[in-house]
């Protein structure tokens, strides 16, 4: 498996897990209904959160800020592949797009590896979508 992979399955699941939270402090901090032992007793009316209530809502907030520092830094094996970190592109090749058909240079693409490469895909009538794969299948990327 991909390291990527891996890398979005464990964000998907702190995702999950905080979602979990959400809801079970949805669920423990709802008030029930008239708890009064003599109905002839006034409610007093709670306002503002309980102290439970405001350390499960900084906890839930911790986790999310501390799993999107971790899951968006540059540790990831996909950092490496930000736009404002690359050198400028040493081969561009044009692609264009017209009547559900790719027209490609006449001449075979060759990019050798390591080297940064901008693809330019025009297409004059609709929105298509484009993408580069592996000789395994993986997506290299897509847009």
């Amino acid at each position: 498996m991909a390291p990527q992979l891996i890398i979005e399955y464990i964000y998907f699941s702190i995702i999950a897990i905080v979602i979990g939270f959400i809801i079970a402090f949805y669920i423990l901090t709802q008030r029930g209904g008239d708890r009064r032992e003599d109905p002839t007793e006034k409610q007093e009316e709670k306002k503002g959160m309980e102290k439970g209530e405001k350390r499960w809502l900084i906890f839930l907030l911790t986790i999310l800020v501390i799993g999107n520092i971790l899951m968006l830094s540059p540790i990831l094996p996909s950092a490496k592949y930000a736009l404002w970190l690359e050198d400028e592109p040493r081969l561009t090749i044009t692609i264009e797009v017209k009547n559900y058909e790719f027209i490609l240079p006449e001449k075979p693409i060759r990019v050798p590896a390591g080297v940064p490469v901008e693809f330019i895909v025009v297409s004059a009538d609709l929105l298509y979508g484009f993408g580069v794969f592996r000789k395994d299948g993986l997506i290299v990327f897509q847009m």
